[in-house]
């Protein structure tokens, strides 16, 4: 018609995530790639997705989305003494700005930590002395709070 070519159709690539071995291969590098993962992180993902997918895990993986995980957050965040928000008045050039600081009452805090039969071995109650021998006489070390005086 009038001096226009037909042209040929597009090329479409049926396998646009090649180099990558599979679509799945491909979304998952992208995710990592977009999340800025450390490479650590992506190996520790990556042995959890191998295990999830090989059935290795003793329960059912349940998550679907992230408003799962958020609700996970939520029970185990009641397990510890909640944070609490103050608001802290500053003047400054004239003005009264108010900020949120928010904070956990230590001692509480301290409390739920105690009481944790995992962390309560750990705990150091007695001072401590350390010394090392430096080739021809011991010499006191002081690395933590419980090696030192007082």
């Amino acid at each position: 018609m009038f001096g226009c070519q037909a042209h040929p159709p597009p090329i479409i690539d049926e396998r646009p995530w090649e180099p990558f071995i599979s679509r799945e291969d491909f979304e998952f590098a992208e995710i990592t790639h977009a999340a800025a993962m450390s490479k650590d992180l992506v190996n520790k993902l990556l042995r959890l997705v191998w295990r999830i997918a090989g059935g290795k895990t003793k329960t059912q993986f349940s998550l679907k989305n992230q408003n799962d995980i958020a609700a996970a957050w939520s029970r185990a965040s009641v397990l510890l003494t909640p944070f609490q928000e103050d608001t802290i008045t500053v003047e400054y050039e004239a003005n009264e700005m108010e900020f949120s600081l928010y904070s956990r009452p230590l001692w509480d805090w301290a409390l739920d930590l105690l009481q944790d039969p995992l962390l309560k071995p750990h705990f150091v109650w007695d001072a401590q002395r350390l010394h090392k021998h430096n080739g021809t006489s011991f010499k006191r070390v002081i690395h933590e709070p419980w090696t030192a005086d007082r």
